[in-house]
């Protein structure tokens, strides 16, 4: 059933994105991608319950390519995709930063919902004059006004904190590969599209973007947890020193 469900939606994927001049104008089509973040909750609670057993893979193969599809109509039609980004950011957000959902986190999953985020921030079509208020694109502005809404302070808050305290952390194995061959784990940062696939370069490109739109209110809590590292850390404690 995973499988044939797999294959239906690579099917739906491409009739959606070249079918249709805009996509979510047709009814059918409009209720395919309405539906994806219910069916991305429905699978990964299943791939959990199937952890350590045969349907894990497939499972998180069709988690992968639900998200791809909605990547893709933003990426493709971003206008077609607006209406989906308050729905979207909140299953994000909540996976990547409350501690109930992170449980259901895995790295493809993780690295998916990080750059997810990065590319509705980024969206050239999205980008307004904060000055003026002024836009190529009227639509534009409404799409800044839902940005607004949803990354209040207390929200940036909580990402700023966790991306540093929780994802920026050196695993074993990065401190091995920059110990061993300190220019390969530069390049593996800072190379190309590594942010799309690979989960220390989807985490500082996040946060590079986020500083960037939002550095009011990042400034404050980066000088806040600036100031307590400054305290002496018990030689023991490797995760306080990292």
């Amino acid at each position: 059933a995973l499988q044939r469900c797999l294959f239906c939606v690579k099917v739906l994927r491409k009739l959606a994105m070249n079918g249709f001049s805009t996509p979510t104008r047709v009814i059918f089509v409009n209720g395919f991608y309405s539906g994806l973040i219910d069916r991305i909750n429905f699978m990964t609670f299943f791939r959990k319950h199937h952890e350590s057993d045969a349907l894990c893979a497939p499972a998180e193969k069709l988690t992968s390519l639900l998200l791809k599809c909605l990547n893709e109509l933003l990426e493709s039609f971003p206008f077609c995709f607006m209406k989906y980004i308050p729905g979207v950011l909140e299953m994000v957000t909540r996976y990547l930063f409350s501690e109930e959902d992170k449980r259901l986190l895995y790295e493809r999953f993780t690295v998916q919902c990080l750059t997810l985020i990065k590319c509705i921030l980024d969206c050239p079509e999205y980008h307004v004059n904060k000055n003026t208020k002024g836009a190529s694109d009227p639509r534009a502005l409404d799409v800044y006004k839902i940005k607004s809404e949803f990354f209040t302070n207390p929200v940036l808050e909580q990402i700023c904190i966790q991306l540093i305290s929780e994802y920026f952390l050196l695993t074993r194995d990065d401190l091995e590969i920059w110990e061993n061959d300190p220019e390969e784990f530069c390049a593996e940062i800072e190379s190309g599209d590594s942010w799309k696939f690979s989960l220390r370069p989807a985490t500082e490109c996040l946060f590079r973007t986020m500083f960037h739109n939002y550095k009011e209110a990042f400034i404050p809590i980066l000088s806040k947890m600036m100031n307590e590292t400054l305290k002496m850390t018990d030689p023991n404690d490797l995760r306080g020193i990292l």
